[in-house]
């Protein structure tokens, strides 16, 4: 692939918003233990009130993902209460839809005013655009993003695996957003909105 393709599909999928405080810390689903570990890291700094986790069971190894995650947590000393639980999502859009009466259980969804996503880096700007489509208007969101070993952000393109996964994110934007389960996101004095 040309460098310059590489470079530019990368910087549109990687968004880049520290964590500055937030209502919640959004996990998305996946086996991979690195997020829970992340959430947990926000939390213990004071950077997030709940956690929240998604994600069934795992297509490939048939672990609960979401359960998986809470265990991290608990370890880790985040409180039950902080956890928000959803354990039957199986792909991005699920694990906000399914997610939304589980938060609204906990808190008035209009009060929250700042989400952070903990995200697979190239998964990070769609997750965005699906989590700004589905909450209120308003909301602030960040960005913990974690790369896996799998597909680095310098590698991706080298290995068929890691081309699989970023492009495939790159080409589902504009064909989600035309069919309306996404928003555009901007970014705003370093957050997104």
């Amino acid at each position: 692939m040309d460098p310059q393709v590489v470079r530019s599909i990368a910087c549109f999928l990687d968004l880049h918003a520290p964590p500055q405080g937030a209502d919640l810390a959004f996990v998305f689903g996946t086996r991979l233990p690195e997020p829970a570990q992340l959430a947990a890291d926000l939390f213990g700094r004071d950077l997030v009130r709940y956690v929240v986790l998604t994600g069934g069971s795992n297509r490939t190894t048939g672990v609960q993902e979401a359960l998986l995650h809470r265990e991290i947590l608990l370890e880790r000393g985040v409180p039950e209460d902080r956890i928000i639980l959803e354990t039957r999502s199986v792909n991005t859009f699920q694990n906000v839809e399914l997610t939304l009466p589980e938060i609204a259980a906990r808190l008035d969804l209009g009060s929250i005013k700042a989400v952070t996503a903990v995200v697979k880096w190239y998964h990070s700007r769609r997750c965005l655009m699906i989590l700004k489509r589905h909450l209120p208007a308003g909301v602030r969101y960040y960005v913990e993003p974690y790369e896996p070993e799998t597909v680095t952000r310098s590698g991706w393109h080298r290995e068929a695996y890691g081309r699989e996964r970023v492009l495939k994110e790159w080409r589902y934007i504009p064909k989600y957003l035309d069919l309306g389960n996404l928003a555009e996101v901007r970014e705003d004095d370093g957050a997104y909105v």
